[in-house]
């Protein structure tokens, strides 16, 4: 009888162990992967190869979609902030419209650091692809 006693603890503490350590292995996974997104960047664009321009942005979670962050001065224009679709360490920045023309994009997060490519559609005709680097600061 002591036996069946002492196995049922050691069932019932093994049952505990895997209750708390499924418990701490959920909350890990629950993190919010746009955490590593927010912040401020300072942001190099080069349209072939040459910097065009240089400037910093700041990128804050969206309140509107569960996966996107915006990001505040794009383009070196306070008035015009791109939503961007967070896929883990991977985003695409669906087509928008801006003043007179439109953009979309995709990129990769790595460490610190945003490396993505637009495309940009300027009313009238004119397309141009810019690579830009943003190094969080």
């Amino acid at each position: 009888m002591k036996r069946f006693v002492k196995i049922r603890k050691a069932i019932a503490l093994a049952m505990c162990m895997t209750f708390v350590l499924a418990l701490f292995s959920a909350c890990a996974d629950d993190a919010d992967p746009r955490d590593g997104y927010v912040g401020s960047y300072r942001v190099i664009e080069r349209l072939m190869g040459q910097e065009i321009d240089n400037y910093y942005v700041t990128i804050v979670k969206s309140g509107t979609h569960e996966k996107d962050i915006m990001i505040n001065n794009f383009f070196n224009m306070s008035a015009v902030s791109a939503r961007v679709i967070v896929d883990g360490n991977s985003f695409t920045i669906p087509q928008q419209t801006y003043i007179d023309g439109g953009f979309s994009g995709s990129g990769k997060k790595e460490g610190n650091t945003l490396n993505y490519s637009l495309n940009i559609s300027i009313t009238g005709g004119s397309t141009y692809n810019i690579e830009c680097v943003a190094t969080k600061q």
